[in-house]
């Protein structure tokens, strides 16, 4: 409700006539105002982000070189990786470099073989006085015909216990012998490699007579005699399944990496069978 006696008009005037310093001093508190009100909301955004949880960080990217990883958190990143064809280029030269050592020990240990048959062969070639003297025994000693000098007396007929012509059998056998075992490696033997190793006795079937008289001149004897190759002369020391052998017969089936180990009885020997055994030579 207006006044009826109040002069609008004086009121204006009066409020234009107000002094500048008041207007400036009340702007002046508005400014103040205005930036208190700033610096709360700014202190208020500020406490809220710093209760917000962080989920990650910014890792800042390095060069795109191989280089050591010195902290297990981060993951080195190879120029191949981001590359895949020089990728498979590292892969094919990996491949190719695996192959060609592979193909170098084959070739050392075709060598290694190799000379070792031309030394088999070079000491047999240098034996020929050993040869010679082995063709004199056999000449002397017949088939069948064992003079009353070497006979010797038959033990019970229950299996072999003394060297000579069994009757129950009806062939020699070599007689009871201890083995002698020796670790291959211990004693300096020499590596020959798995060989084929089969077994015979002195019988007909095995053979073709039964005197029990070897190449060599020497009677069979268990746990002792093998024939072998003609690469081996004969005297030669042979390691077989930790056992020590020596050769002193030979055989028409007895050649390349076969060995036949000299057994008293047949059934020994068909027991013994087949084998592929690891051969050692003793020097």
């Amino acid at each position: 409700m207006l006044d009826e006696d109040f002069d609008y008009d004086d009121y204006e005037e009066i409020v234009e006539k107000k002094p500048f310093k008041e207007r400036l001093r009340n702007f002046f508190f508005g400014v103040v105002i205005l930036a208190l009100v700033a610096v709360v909301a700014a202190a208020l955004i500020s406490r809220h982000m710093e209760q917000t949880k962080s989920y990650g960080r910014i890792v800042a990217a390095g060069e795109l070189y191989e280089a050591p990883i010195y902290e297990t958190r981060y993951q080195a990143i190879t120029y191949e990786s981001l590359h895949p064809e020089l990728s498979k280029n590292k892969e094919v030269e990996k491949a190719v470099e695996t192959a060609t050592e592979a193909k170098s020990q084959q070739e050392e240990k075709a060598e290694a073989s190799e000379k070792a048959r031309e030394n088999i062969i070079k000491l047999s070639s240098s034996k020929d006085s050993v040869r010679e003297m082995t063709k004199q025994r056999a000449e002397k000693y017949k088939i069948n015909e064992i003079s009353t000098e070497d006979a010797v007396t038959i033990g019970p007929t229950t299996g072999p216990t003394a060297a000579g012509m069994d009757e129950n059998l009806g062939y020699y056998v070599g007689g009871p012998s201890q083995p002698i075992y020796m670790d291959p490696k211990a004693v300096g033997a020499e590596y020959l490699g798995e060989w084929e190793i089969t077994a015979y006795c002195a019988c007909v079937l095995c053979c073709d007579k039964s005197d029990g008289i070897t190449a060599s001149g020497a009677m069979v004897q268990a746990n002792h005699t093998v024939a072998g190759p003609k690469e081996f002369p004969f005297g030669t020391k042979l390691i077989i399944k930790g056992q020590l052998y020596v050769v002193e017969d030979r055989g028409g089936g007895i050649h390349g990496h076969r060995i036949d180990i000299y057994f008293n009885t047949h059934q020994e020997a068909n027991n013994f069978g087949r084998q592929h055994l690891d051969v050692y030579r003793l020097p």
